[in-house]
């Protein structure tokens, strides 16, 4: 158990928490996490509920949202798959842009991360590949999908995370195609949420402009 015990840096001070006035924002902040929560999870959680202070209306709170997610079954929780995703590309092409390939692996590192996956419960792939001659790039999540269904996995999350909003690629490639192709591997299959109009996108894509428009360089979102 000790070897699982996260390490805490005891010499930093604490961070000051804050608690502020009941902001009606909370029920709205909580039903739009709980919608992404259910287009991944689906059935697998019976209930997701607004927990903790924030969900008592008139009530003070520190500024986080908490929500307790409810599932029937641990095991098909724990043996999920995430499989995150990025356009194909032609092999000839994506040799001379390494730097366009670190960043998309650096990417994935940092939502495995930030998601708190292990190695083992995340893969990076290719999607979409269109039909130009010659070889695109591997592994494409349609030769993934018999691999992991004889593995023994029996659910997948698609993260698509080169891709900010929906289209052809994710409504068509992924929610049909590729849902298609898990079927018949025996595989249960959900997608993440576009971001689409998310605020926080928003207001990424707004401090990027508002940077480049003052003459500074845009750092990577």
């Amino acid at each position: 158990m000790a070897d699982a015990m996260p390490e805490f840096d005891v010499t930093s001070p604490p961070r000051p928490v804050e608690v502020i006035a009941y902001q009606p924002r909370w029920a709205d902040e909580f039903a739009r996490i709980a919608r992404r929560i259910r287009d991944v999870v689906g059935s697998a959680a019976p209930r997701i509920d607004h927990i903790g202070s924030t969900a008592v209306p008139g009530l003070g709170a520190k500024d986080v949202v908490d929500i307790q997610i409810t599932v029937s079954d641990l095991d098909e929780v724990d043996g999920v798959t995430v499989l995150m995703t990025a356009h194909s590309l032609p092999k000839r092409v994506a040799d001379q842009e390494p730097g366009y390939l670190a960043q998309l692996r650096d990417t994935a590192e940092a939502v495995a991360a930030g998601a708190n996956l292990a190695d083992g419960r995340w893969s990076f792939c290719w999607q979409s590949a269109g039909h130009e001659p010659g070889e695109w790039m591997k592994p494409d999540f349609a030769d993934l999908l018999p691999e992991l269904a004889a593995a023994g996995q029996r659910s997948v999350v698609v993260a698509p995370i080169q891709f900010l909003a929906d289209h052809l690629e994710i409504l068509y490639d992924i929610d049909i195609a590729a849902r298609e192709q898990a079927d018949a591997c025996g595989l249960r299959l959900r997608r993440i949420a576009s971001l689409n109009a998310d605020p926080g996108l928003l207001d990424a894509l707004a401090a990027v402009a508002r940077r480049t428009l003052a003459g500074s360089t845009p750092s990577v979102v």
